[in-house]
């Protein structure tokens, strides 16, 4: 929660997960592509991502608070990879 112009704010972005498998071949529906994992080029996009993250957020103003992310493999993957400076093994709990 931040403060500007005396009201409370709440910053909030949205990602989309970085290239999975079923994303070079185009085969959405296949049954193996049900949780399709990152492939290199979407690893690297989410280094990428963090250093990108890292550098923007210096102020600690802009820390989140909450990272949020499907149970879908690529997602986590992309959350994980995006914003390692945020995760702590410790801290990181699924919702039930």
């Amino acid at each position: 929660l931040r403060k500007r112009n005396e009201h409370d704010v709440r910053l909030v972005h949205f990602i989309r997960h970085a290239e999975g498998y079923h994303n070079v071949n185009k085969e959405y529906r296949d049954i193996r592509n049900l949780d399709a994992r990152l492939t290199p080029k979407g690893e690297k996009q989410c280094a990428d991502q963090a250093s990108s993250v890292v550098s923007s957020i210096m102020d600690c103003s802009n820390q989140p608070d909450l990272l949020v992310t499907s149970t879908l493999t690529r997602c986590i993957q992309t959350a994980l990879l995006s914003f390692p400076h945020l995760v702590n093994n410790n801290e990181i709990r699924e919702k039930k």
